[in-house]
């Protein structure tokens, strides 16, 4: 199925975008006992300078949103900043095989986390698609 094409506004110049979903679990050390926590999402990739943003992740403490990241053949590299918070938590995975897998900073927690996650392409031209922070006017 093809996304529909629309008229671009005047002065706005069509990217070369993608479109990827992505599903995992990291590993959180907040947790009485530590544990897996699971989540979910996708994020948008320009594909000529492989800038990550415009994306969104659904886990157990709530929606945070995917920004100010670079994907290359085989690194991801973004922060991730849930909806209310003040801090952004890093994310850098290196592909092993079909799996990505690294680890997670965030200011809170004293040490990485570790994550592992499946990441698929879902759309090869979606420049077109809502994606990532609604813009509320």
């Amino acid at each position: 199925m093809e996304i529909p094409k629309i008229p671009l506004p005047p002065g706005v110049k069509k990217q070369d975008i993608a479109l990827y979903g992505i599903t995992g679990w990291f590993l959180d050390s907040s947790l009485d006992p530590p544990g897996p926590v699971a989540f979910g999402g996708y994020f948008k990739v320009n594909k000529r300078d492989g800038a990550v943003g415009a994306g969104q992740i659904c886990d157990f403490y709530g929606i945070s949103y995917i920004e100010h990241g670079l994907m290359m053949d085989e690194e991801l590299q973004f922060e991730k900043e849930y909806e209310g918070r003040d801090y952004a938590i890093l994310y850098r995975l290196r592909k092993s095989g079909n799996i990505w897998v690294g680890e997670f900073l965030s200011p809170r927690v004293d040490s990485p986390g570790s994550v592992k996650a499946l990441i698929t392409l879902v759309e090869e031209d979606a420049f077109q698609l809502v994606a990532g922070k609604m813009m509320v006017r």
